[in-house]
């Protein structure tokens, strides 16, 4: 030791290159694992050599450190281990294989790093494997730390081997333990995604399944994705079923339901993990949260009438601080209570008239203050300054009236009872004495009397009293207006006017401080998002609702809220934590005692049981159903609750009464198809099955063309194109069974690939011609196919896989009975080993299993064909078709076919048409790289140096291009030359969501000038289309990537230049890094300005990477990842070599 006892540097740096031995390796870990210098000095030695272990692997003990070299992965968002902990990383390995031979029998990888993490606890969920109770570490800022570089080298060594294991096995057990390691560094994102594919391979893994839900909790905290919540709930109960389930589920299942505020479930699940564990520090956080749960309650309405109570008698500074503190309660009790009281007393003359008048004088004053609501205030003046009318010589005799009047009506209509005549008679009454709650007992009448059975008057009616409200600022008045014209038109399933009209009723609710509506209009929000297949949307608006729940006092609202949740927990199976919320709509409707509301909740807890396969509790629910119905006073409520009844029970009894089930169904859909349309397509399905089951395939038939006739017709109703493409996702189910019919039923595969065709794409198909119009015919594809080319698709269904392959030559359909959950194992498991880089020996065996199963059967159809082009659906859509394996010859795919992929056949065709225009011989060529992106924005992002690189070396290339790069490479400039571009390339940042695919972007320059953020969504390229551009290249991470849609594929950041009429785009299904990506592209466009089309070059670089001098790029992790969407040049084509 040298100086103030610190090593030589010397030694540090013979031990960041593992050069050190035994006592003395084990004596310098000892003192760097003590000394704060001597750990920062060895970080930063070995960070120069790596900055990500896991990217660039872990070398075995011994070996020499990699010379240093710069890497960096082209990220939509940041998700790299911070440097110095990386370095430490590559110490950790050394130091642990040394000492391994002192341990007789190691702790699994997942305990050891539990032992190490010792008292350190950075995520509030539990992880299995034994990690300590301690208190969660919560910086000023609010947030968690996380990342490693403030970690103890024993913790880095035990993270190092998880993560070398992880380099070349890609098992369920070491996925798992890898996501453990990225929930400990901070990366949830990856974290999600290890354990994702980890419990998609073991799907019984209890351990996996816990550990899966921490990691969605510890997601949902960390990135606002409230999505999570109901995932890491589903994901614990999946596990607390299974044998020798782990108490961190139960703990974990708690955690969930109180981020859903599901107060009461919480409560009780608390509870549920105590009675597994009453001694831990874990038990003694549990019982903190029961004691934090146990103040959550809810007023009752006297405590309310109370308060209000003795602020009137505490004046005005007490009215006014509680319009501030509790607006809702105040106006509620200035409606239902004072307004009637000062009727009731003006109408037999006793002398506390007076008072109620002054009261509501100083409360309407109050409400006007701290909500901006004007109608209590004019109301007020009206009982003090009544206007003599034509109808009436005494207003506030005509008031009184009024009031009384509407008072009885609302009582009737709280019970379902007939309350019609009773609105009518107080808006006569009310108008006749100039008060501003006729317009509320107007709005009341379209809710009560004109809603469902008369839409057209209901809006009329509407639209007049949105005239009156506005300008006289009556906000309340407003949202509801608003609500009911989002619910009309959301029942006539023009779902994007609903979403708009909900929004500015959510604006209004929250200008007057109504937190009770607001809660309320969230579950509408949620409910119009979740049918346009907005998920993410949806759920945050959901969560918003759950959280104001508690300050909802009306139970028809507390119901409301919650079964907005029911319905889309059931859409998204996820029925288990379905139940939690039909749960607690059952309580909020016995505790309010109405038939109606007692019904409607017992109808979607049975539709929760049914999923779960518990129908004789489905149907115990709905015998309840039928004897509350006849309680409904009302009977058009009584009606709707027979027609949800009737659909609910012949569900039940599609497999077993199927002649029943029929006529239930035919019931509910003849009631539906006068007032809600939207509920069409899915009775159609139901009944087409019951119709099946019968034996009466023709009228199976007619009932799924009648359902996907309404979904198209509802489809062409939406004006948004990418809602469109959600939309029509909830319907695919009837497409499915079509399929399904004429396979096994007519034994007509060419007529069922005629629906699989029709329903696909159909949002693309209509941008590139401009005009909604039907899908080609199979024959009519086969026609315009060129020879030696086969469109191969792929439909799997629950217990298997339909395949057809068509050619200019013929057709041939196969069927693979492999189960969903099989199939969904063996992809997961093949992308795993690929993004894992595992040895070629794993990635091999993967998908030699994908090839026999998918390609194998047809490989005689095959021998004539050069070109395969995949329309895939479902899960197939992530399977890199190029890296398939044929064990019998031991060539790739990619090695036999030129491969490329398409979102639908008639698209193909399209393009390829645009792909084969005549274009220049020296084409013009757009390459950006690197932009100068606003790091204020896009904080986590990392700058791009190689990407850089990478476009000069192509814009060289080509005599005729221009380079955008840095600070040059905004929005503006793109836009303005790309259309002037037959190539673009573009080499930086770009941004999804799996939730909001209309949010896609790539990411420019700012330009402070015109106030750019430099942000291009690419929504926008639609307006004004690429008409001249050949082919893009989105040289960036995942962007043929996306959420899946059944019907028009990856919603990817290549789609929407697709829909601009580019009849090319080539993409990556997984995360490239500079160097790979340098490599390939350069390779790429020397191939295209040889060979003509994207689709020929795309082959042509890969292979020379496959069979190149660089062992590390002839793994398909190199070259795998990239495909190309779109047509193909027949003439290239024709001249091309396949070989």
């Amino acid at each position: 030791m040298t100086g103030q006892s610190h090593p030589d540097p010397g030694l540090i740096a013979a031990h960041a290159e593992r050069r050190l031995t035994g006592d003395e390796a084990a004596r310098m870990d000892e003192h760097v694992a003590g000394c704060q210098h001597c750990y920062e000095v060895f970080s930063e030695t070995v960070q120069l050599g790596l900055a990500e272990a896991e990217e660039a692997g872990v070398k075995p003990a011994g070996a020499p450190v990699a010379a240093p070299a710069t890497f960096a992965r082209r990220l939509g968002v940041k998700t790299a281990v911070p440097l110095a902990a990386a370095a430490v990383l590559l110490l950790a390995v050394g130091l642990w294989s040394q000492r391994a031979r002192f341990y007789r029998a190691p702790a699994p990888l997942v305990a050891q790093l539990a032992e190490a993490m010792g008292d350190r606890r950075f995520v509030e969920p539990r992880l299995t494997g034994g990690f300590h109770h301690a208190r969660l570490t919560v910086l000023r800022s609010g947030e968690t730390p996380h990342g490693l570089d403030a970690e103890s080298p024993a913790v880095l060594g035990a993270v190092a081997r998880i993560r070398e294991r992880a380099q070349g096995d890609t098992s369920p057990e070491a996925l798992g333990a890898l996501g453990v390691t990225y929930l400990v560094s901070g990366d949830t994102g990856a974290a999600v995604k290890a354990l994702e594919s980890a419990s998609a391979q073991k799907p019984d893994d209890a351990r996996l399944l816990s550990d899966l839900s921490a990691a969605y909790l510890v997601r949902a905290a960390q990135l606002d994705e409230p999505a999570d919540i109901p995932k890491a709930l589903e994901s614990a109960e999946r596990a607390i079923v299974l044998k020798d389930a782990p108490p961190e589920a139960w703990f974990n299942r708690a955690l969930a339901l109180e981020g859903l505020h599901l107060v009461d479930a919480a409560r009780k699940a608390w509870g549920d993990y105590l009675q597994r564990d009453s001694s831990s520090g874990w038990a003694d956080e549990a019982r903190q949260h029961l004691e934090v749960l146990s103040k959550v309650h809810q007023s009752s309405a006297e405590d309310d009438k109370a308060r209000v109570r003795a602020a009137i008698e505490g004046g005005q500074q007490a009215i006014d601080r509680l319009a501030d503190e509790s607006p809702s309660v105040l106006r509620d009790y200035f409606e239902d209570e004072l307004l009637p009281a000062w009727a009731d007393a003006y109408l037999v003359g006793r002398p506390e008239a007076s008072l109620h008048r002054e009261h509501a004088r100083l409360v309407g004053e109050a409400l006007l203050r701290s909500t901006s609501d004007a109608m209590p205030r004019d109301a007020a003046r009206a009982l003090a300054e009544p206007a003599a009318t034509a109808v009436s010589r005494d207003p506030l005799r005509s008031q009184a009236l009024g009031y009384q009047a509407l008072r009885d009506a609302k009582h009737l209509y709280d019970f379902q009872a007939p309350s019609c005549s009773s609105f009518r008679a107080a808006v006569r009454d009310l108008e006749a004495g100039s008060s501003p709650y006729a317009t509320w007992a107007r709005l009341q009448i379209v809710g009560a009397c004109l809603y469902p059975a008369e839409q057209q008057v209901a809006l009329a009616e509407l639209r007049r009293l949105e005239t009156i409200a506005e300008p006289h600022g009556y906000a309340q008045l407003l949202g509801r207006v608003c609500w009911l014209q989002g619910l009309i038109h959301g029942d006539r399933g023009e779902l994007t006017a609903s979403l708009e009209r909900y929004r500015s009723a959510r604006a209004s609710f929250h200008t007057s401080h109504d937190v009770e509506s607001e809660a309320w209009i969230f579950g509408s929000l949620a409910e119009n998002l979740h049918l346009l297949g907005e998920s993410g949307g949806a759920w945050r608006d959901r969560q918003r609702g759950l959280a104001l729940i508690s300050d909802v006092r009306n139970p028809r609202r507390r119901q409301g809220v919650l079964g907005e949740a029911v319905f889309a927990c059931l859409d998204e199976r996820m029925p288990r934590s379905a139940l939690h919320f039909g749960t607690a709509l059952v309580e909020v409707a016995l505790g309010w005692s109405r038939a109606a509301a007692v019904g409607e909740a017992l109808v979607r807890r049975a539709a929760i049981q049914h999923m779960l396969g518990a129908n004789g509790l489905a149907a115990a629910d709905l015998r309840q159903t039928r004897l509350w119905i006849p309680r409904v006073p009302d009977t058009s409520w009584a009606e709707r609750l027979q027609a949800e009844a009737d659909a609910a029970e012949g569900q039940l009894l599609v497999g077993q009464q199927p002649e029943e089930a029929a006529r239930l169904l035919g019931q509910s859909l003849a009631y539906f198809r006068a007032s809600a349309p939207a509920r069409l397509p899915a009775l159609h399905l139901l009944l087409a099955r019951a119709q099946v089951a019968r034996g009466l395939d023709d009228a199976a038939e007619s009932e799924l063309l009648a359902g996907v006739d309404t979904l198209e017709h509802q489809r062409i109703s939406l004006r948004d194109a990418a809602l469109q493409a959600s939309f029509f996702d909830q319907g695919f189910p009837l497409f499915d069974d079509m399929v399904r019919l004429q396979v096994v039923k007519r034994h007509d595969p060419e007529r069922g690939l005629a629906f699989v065709e029709r329903g696909h794409a159909r949002q693309l198909v209509d941008s590139l011609l401009g005009t909604a119009v039907t899908p080609l015919e199979p024959e009519a594809l086969r026609r315009d196919l060129p020879e030696g080319l086969a469109l191969v698709y792929y439909v799997p269904l629950d217990d298997r896989v339909f395949a057809w392959a068509l050619s200019r030559e013929g057709s041939q359909f196969i069927e693979c009975l492999l189960p969903a959950a099989e199939l969904s194992r063996l992809v997961a498991a093949h992308q795993a080993a690929i993004e894992r880089r595992a040895s070629l020996d794993v990635v091999r065996r993967t998908a030699s299993r994908l090839y026999d199963e998918l390609v194998r059967p047809f490989i005689p159809f095959f021998a004539s064909q050069r070109a395969l082009v995949f329309i895939a659906d479902g899960v197939l859509q992530s399977v890199a078709f190029a890296a398939l394996w044929n064990r019998e010859t031991g060539r790739y795919l990619v090695e036999d076919y030129l491969l490329g992929v398409a979102p639908s056949g008639t698209v193909f065709v399209r393009v390829s048409t645009g792909a084969g225009a005549p274009h220049d011989a020296a084409p013009r060529a757009l390459v950006v790289g690197n932009p100068q992106f606003d790091r204020h924005l896009w904080a986590d992002l990392s700058n791009l140096p190689g990407a850089e690189m990478e476009a000069a070396e192509i814009a060289r290339l080509y005599a005729r291009s221009e380079l955008l790069t840095g600070s040059a490479a905004t929005k503006t400039a793109f836009l303005d030359s790309v259309r002037r571009s037959q190539v673009v390339h573009y080499a930086g940042h770009a941004a999804s969501s799996a939730d909001a695919p209309s949010a896609a972007r790539l990411l420019f320059a700012p330009d402070p000038r015109k106030g750019d953020s430099g942000a291009l969504y690419l929504h926008e390229l639609g307006r004004s289309g690429l008409p001249r551009t050949r082919v893009v290249v989105l040289a960036a991470c995942r962007t043929a990537a996306g959420p899946v849609s059944r019907v028009e594929g990856a919603l990817s950041l290549g789609r929407p230049f697709l829909a601009a009429g580019v009849p090319d785009v080539v993409a990556s299904l997984w995360d490239i890094d500079d160097s790979v990506s340098r490599r390939f592209f350069v390779a790429f466009h020397r191939a295209l300005l040889v060979e003509g089309d994207p689709l020929l070059a795309l082959r042509k670089a890969q292979i020379t990477l496959l069979r190149g001098d660089d062992v590390s790029l002839a793994h398909p992790a190199s070259w795998a990842a990239f495909i190309c969407m779109g047509g193909l040049d027949r003439h290239s084509f024709s001249k091309g070599d396949v070989s």
